[in-house]
């Protein structure tokens, strides 16, 4: 009786199969472990924001004006290309001790950095906005409102 030695074609073909399988999902999961992290920079970086930007306000007791959105971060850059306007940084001066930068990576979310508004979508609320990524945004945006874009999730947080 003569043995079979090594593997049929088939076999090694349904094993190479199984491993591309396996390699997918957990590619998969470790690039929506990536924009969730990112997300949650984001967010801790607004809340960051948010605290400092309380802490100023109670020396100062008004937030600074601005004459549209202020970059509130170390770079905004493309439809957030704002620029920093030195009465905003001055303000934040006593509380934060350097501007938080927005996490790059992901999908092209039209715009990159955390921007400051004392007229915030128009309302007469001073606020934040910044770019999260989709899908994974739930939660991100903390307790302001969002609107939703193709790639992007824009967020606001109102500080009044």
């Amino acid at each position: 009786m003569k043995k079979q030695q090594g593997f049929t074609l088939i076999e090694l073909l349904v094993v190479i199969a199984v491993i591309g399988i396996l390699a997918a999902v957990v590619i998969a999961s470790l690039n929506s472990a990536r924009v969730k992290a990112r997300n949650t920079r984001r967010a801790s970086d607004i809340k960051s924001l948010v605290n400092a930007f309380a802490i100023s306000r109670t020396d100062t007791a008004s937030y600074p004006t601005s004459s549209g959105f202020d970059c509130v971060s170390t770079t905004c850059t493309g439809s957030f290309a704002a620029t920093a306007d030195s009465t905003v940084d001055a303000f934040l001066l006593s509380s934060i001790s350097q501007k938080p930068s927005d996490p790059v990576g992901g999908v092209d979310r039209t715009g990159v950095g955390y921007l400051y508004s004392s007229n915030l979508n128009s309302t007469g609320k001073p606020g934040l906005t910044w770019l999260a990524e989709t899908p994974y945004y739930s939660g991100v945006c903390g307790p302001g409102s969002y609107a939703l874009g193709s790639t992007y999730v824009q967020c606001y947080w109102y500080l009044e």
